[in-house]
């Protein structure tokens, strides 16, 4: 795994389905963003134990644990007081959309539905990217 650069606007993605995973890494990428991926919930508290980035685009539906139990946890620990996370994933429910979004979540989106460019717009906006606006074109 590789470390998060300490850049501005460093995310990480938390995905268990690899191939969508890689998609959203080599998207985020080419948008100038410094990014990294884990594979579920465990691994990403794992990981957010050494770094903190300013952003995470977590899939609700992963085998270890929730996207909503993993924003639980986060927001339970004042150390991770300011990651932004928004959600990425092909399971809507709108009373976990409203859970979320008391729990501090910035945003939902649903993967087929949601354009990329949308959810990669919002998370530049909320995460204080400079100049994201031009990058998103």
């Amino acid at each position: 795994m590789l470390a998060l650069a300490s850049s501005q606007c460093a995310i990480l993605v938390v995905e268990d389905h690899i191939d969508t995973a890689d998609m959203l890494t080599r998207y985020i990428r080419r948008k100038q963003f410094t990014v990294e991926a884990v594979y579920g919930g465990m691994e990403a508290l794992e990981f957010l134990e050494k770094q903190q980035p300013q952003c995470m685009i977590v899939d609700e539906t992963m085998p270890d644990m929730s996207g909503l139990d993993l924003l639980r946890q986060i927001k339970a620990r004042p150390e991770y007081s300011g990651i932004s996370v928004f959600f990425y994933s092909a399971n809507y429910d709108w009373r976990k959309q409203m859970e979320a979004e008391a729990l501090g979540a910035m945003g939902w989106y649903i993967k087929g539905v949601s354009s990329l460019k949308d959810l990669m717009t919002e998370v530049a906006n909320r995460c204080g990217c400079g100049g994201a606006e031009e990058s998103m074109s």
